[in-house]
């Protein structure tokens, strides 16, 4: 039977090939973590691009609602604003007779 030579290796080879099986390692993980960013890339990709369609459906039923809802709108608002003066009012003449009357 023939001896099988074992083949010696000296301690900076041995650091050498730890190195690189860590830089191997490294790369393989690098590889994994760049490809799982470009999945959510995509993913964000399509998110934002399914909102901005949504978006603009909304914008393009809004333009299409006609004018004179926009004007009653616009009606009811400067009514509801002459409803909250005179409620003010009505509260100030009440604060001014509370006033009156603790005097």
């Amino acid at each position: 039977m023939k001896k099988k030579k074992r083949i010696k290796i000296s301690p900076i080879q041995g650091t050498v090939i730890v190195l690189m099986c860590f830089m191997v390692i490294s790369i393989v993980f690098n590889i994994h973590e760049s490809q799982r960013c470009e999945v959510l890339i995509q993913k964000y990709k399509v998110e934002h691009i399914t909102r901005a369609r949504q978006y603009n459906m909304i914008m393009l039923l809004y333009k299409s609602v006609p004018i004179e809802w926009e004007n009653a709108q616009n009606e009811n608002s400067k009514l509801s604003d002459t409803k909250l003066v005179k409620t003010l009012d009505d509260a100030k003449e009440f604060n001014e007779k509370e006033s009156k009357i603790g005097q």
